[in-house]
């Protein structure tokens, strides 16, 4: 037997980065319109920079990486970052309900799993609360999305706390690479509302966007209980890249989101146990 209650919540949050770009945002040499369309050699050539904190060709990466590209991130019609990472072979992925998630490598996975290090750029995410992620609250445009880097395998000697069974790191697209409006509205009977709105523009070496975003989601109830399972977040932002000499680049970013949350928990409770009754003769 098990009873349920509504648990209700408002999050509000902001974070801001100011960084000399130490991470470089490096572009393949062709532009297919598809992954099909990409040769062997291009597809060993892919950059990457999770691994040594430098660029390096895939093929040359003395570890297990794996990369979503954005083509793949694309077709796949994933809408969040946790369902992206399902693309990637080795990453567990579990939805818990239509808020929290549940992302872990090699194991050890949990709400509360904290032995996965997860970076925006190369700027960790992890809540200062338990160590891990809060994956509701990372809602990046996936429009921005560059590529995502999946390093399985312990990573603390080059990136430290967190990084024990994996590495992921999320490169977004530079604000010179979305100059103009983009807009992308989608709905459905589970994610039943998101939309997304970004303008991007230059002035003189220095690019820009902001956008905002919002989302409405909805899960279906279980164990014959019909309890709201929603969220709903609204998201601005904004990222300014400037090119400060031939060597020297400075990035900024900014984003401030709030939400609200109807999640059921279940609670088992736990009956006391009846002996039958025993007669002694």
């Amino acid at each position: 037997m098990s009873l349920a209650f509504i648990r209700f919540s408002r999050t509000t949050g902001f974070a801001i980065l100011l960084a000399g770009a130490t991470v470089a945002d490096a572009q393949s040499n062709s532009n297919p319109s598809t992954l099909a369309d990409e040769t062997l050699d291009q597809l060993l050539n892919t950059p990457v920079v999770t691994v040594s904190k430098r660029q390096q060709r895939l093929s040359k990466v003395p570890a297990a990486v794996y990369v979503i590209t954005k083509e793949e991130i694309h077709r796949s019609g994933a809408a969040s970052i946790p369902e992206i990472l399902r693309l990637a072979p080795g990453v567990q992925v579990a939805r818990i309900n239509a808020t929290q998630w549940a992302v872990s490598i090699r194991g050890f996975n949990g709400l509360w799993s904290n032995k996965l290090l997860v970076m925006i750029d190369g700027r960790t995410i992890y809540s200062e609360i338990f160590s891990g992620v809060d994956w509701e609250m990372q809602d990046v445009v996936r429009e921005d999305i560059e590529r995502i880097e999946v390093v399985r395998g312990p990573g603390s000697s080059i990136w430290g706390a967190n990084a024990v069974n994996g590495v992921i790191n999320i490169v977004t697209k530079r604000a010179a690479d979305t100059s103009g409006t983009t807009l992308a509205v989608s709905a459905g009977n589970l994610e039943r509302f998101r939309a997304t709105a970004q303008y991007g523009g230059a002035f003189g070496r220095t690019s820009f966007r902001v956008y905002s975003k919002v989302r409405d989601e909805s899960l279906p109830g279980t164990g014959g209980f019909n309890l709201p399972d929603t969220h709903r977040q609204a998201i601005a932002g904004f990222r300014i890249d400037s090119n400060l000499s031939a060597r020297d680049k400075l990035t900024v970013q900014g984003d401030g989101y709030v939400g609200r949350t109807h999640d059921p928990e279940i609670v088992p409770v736990t009956l006391p146990s009846f002996l039958p009754e025993t007669s002694d003769i």
